[in-house]
C-alpha cells in the first residue's frame, strides 16, 4: 500500500502537467473553431429613455441612436446580427429634477460571450423641464 502511495506521489507533477496541457489544447481548439471578432454593430441601437419623473418634460431632440464596437466569437455575431432585439441601450431618468443632467448610456447584450469595446456616445446630455398646466375657462358658442 505504501509503495503504491510512493508511486502515486512521483507521477503528480506529470498528471498536472498532462492536465493543463489538454486544458490548453481544448482551449486553442474552441478558439479556433469559432475565432473571435471584433467588430462595430451593423445595425443601429435605439436608446430608451427609462423612469422619467411624469411631472418633467424632456426638452429638446435628445440623442436616440447609438454606435457601438463588440468583440464576440463569430457564432455569436451571427445570432447578433440575425436578431437587432439582443442589444438593448437605456438612459435611466429617475431621481433627476429639473435641470441638465450628463447621464450614462447602459448597454445590456442579451447573449453571452460579448465584450462591449466602445460605444458613441457613452453618455447623453438630457435638459427636463417642469411640466406646467393652466386652465381655462371655455364657454361654447353655438352659431346657426
Amino acid at each position: 500500500m505504501l509503495s503504491l502511495l510512493r508511486r502515486l506521489a512521483k507521477n503528480i507533477p506529470t498528471l498536472i502537467l498532462a492536465f493543463a496541457l489538454s486544458i490548453a489544447v481544448w482551449i486553442s481548439a474552441v478558439t479556433a473553431s469559432d475565432p473571435n471578432v471584433e467588430n462595430t454593430y451593423s445595425h443601429p441601437v435605439i436608446i430608451t429613455y427609462l423612469g422619467q419623473d411624469p411631472t418633467l418634460l424632456l426638452i429638446g431632440d435628445p440623442v436616440r441612436q447609438l454606435t457601438i464596437a463588440l468583440r464576440a466569437p463569430q457564432s455569436i455575431w451571427d445570432r447578433l446580427n440575425a436578431d437587432s432585439s439582443l442589444i438593448k441601450a437605456q438612459v435611466d431618468l429617475s431621481g433627476l429634477g429639473a435641470g441638465d443632467h450628463h447621464v450614462p448610456v447602459q448597454v445590456n447584450v442579451g447573449l453571452h460571450p460579448v465584450e462591449i469595446i466602445s460605444r458613441l456616445p457613452d453618455s447623453v446630455t438630457v435638459k427636463l423641464e417642469t411640466l406646467k398646466t393652466q386652465i381655462f375657462n371655455i364657454q361654447l358658442v353655438v352659431k346657426g
